[in-house]
């Protein structure tokens, strides 16, 4: 009886390019938590807890 081939798992990449839907500085990372209240704020959106 031969025995059955080994497989192997490639993981590639998903993101084939689209941007994120928080993109921070860093290619490839969101936004940090601060970076996106500072862009929410600039438009007048407040992110302080009530």
């Amino acid at each position: 009886m031969s025995e059955a081939p080994h497989t192997r798992i490639i993981l590639t990449r998903t993101n084939r390019g689209e941007p994120g839907l928080f993109p921070g500085i860093v290619p490839g990372r969101p936004t940090s938590q601060t970076g996106l209240c500072s862009k929410l704020l600039s438009q007048g959106i407040d992110t302080r807890p009530t």
